[in-house]
């Protein structure tokens, strides 16, 4: 029996699904790091697009700082990219061109 209370998760297989359980900050980083290599951009170059400081930019990428909604917000509105791909490795709603740069670049 479950209470009212309980947690259900999607079915992790189900695509553009998350669980809390599937969130890594250190492969978050490292899509963040693919991301940036399809995207062809320098640390500067997006930090100045998304409104960080490079060196902030730089943290996110090698997960020494959560990556806050800000960020993720950003990825969406000026690359496309998907917060599903960022966080969980979802790449089903990342743009075409990109996904396929992500995808030769792995």
């Amino acid at each position: 029996m479950s209470s009212t209370h309980e947690l259900r998760l999607a079915n992790p297989c189900e695509p553009g699904t998350i669980q809390a359980a599937m969130y890594s900050k250190s492969q978050a980083a490292k899509r963040l790091v693919q991301t940036q290599e399809a995207l062809e951009l320098t640390n500067a170059a997006i930090a100045e697009k998304l409104g960080v400081l490079s060196n902030g930019w730089s943290q996110y990428r090698t997960g020494e700082r959560t990556i806050p909604h800000k960020v993720l917000v950003g990825l969406k509105e000026h690359f496309g990219v998907t917060s599903d791909w960022i966080l969980a490795g979802d790449p089903s709603g990342l743009p075409q061109r990109l996904y396929t740069k992500i995808r030769v670049a792995a």
